[in-house]
Formats: structure tokens, sequence, C-alpha cells
């Protein structure tokens, strides 16, 4: 579904049921709708790199590491938002 600001948007339940993922908690939607917000942002600044490297005469190198660093820094942000802990007990690394 489409807000009228024209981001997708996705039905939140309260409280989100965590991902099946080990050290994932259930997420408030007001957390969910911060990292969706941050995926927007996210989007917006790959592209710009997108844009400039379809230009040409920009260094590359520079720009891959732009992007490394973006997708970074959103991947610390959200990580700062959803908290994921530690996962107890014995591993299973089979």
């Amino acid at each position: 579904m489409t807000a009228e600001n024209g981001q997708h948007e996705l039905p939140i339940e309260e409280p989100m049921t965590p991902l099946p993922v080990a050290g994932y908690t259930q997420q408030s939607k007001e957390r969910v709708a911060e990292v969706n917000r941050n995926k927007q942002l996210e989007e917006l600044c790959l592209r710009r790199i997108d844009d400039l490297r379809a230009q040409g005469g920009h260094e590359a190198r520079w720009l891959a590491m732009a992007k490394t660093d973006m997708e970074r820094a959103f991947m610390c942000m959200n990580r700062a938002i959803f908290q994921p802990e530690r996962i107890d007990g014995e591993l299973d690394l089979r």
C-alpha cells in the first residue's frame, strides 16, 4: 500500500513479532516506523551514488566506498533501534 506522500507502507501489528532470527526481539510500531524511514533515506542516498556513477567522470573507488559506508551507517542506526541481543546457550554450527 502507498501513502499519500508516495512512500510504501506496510501494515504494522503491535507489537511486531520478531523475525525468526536468533537475538531479535519483538518491536514496537514506532521502532518499525523509524527503521522503515531509515530504509527510505538509505535508498535516497544510494540512488544519489548510482546517479553519480552513471554520470561518469567521478572516481569509482570513492563512490564504492561511499556506498559501503552508507550501507554500514544505516545498518548501525537500525541495529541501534532494534537492539538485537546476544544469543544464550549452546551453539549448533552444523
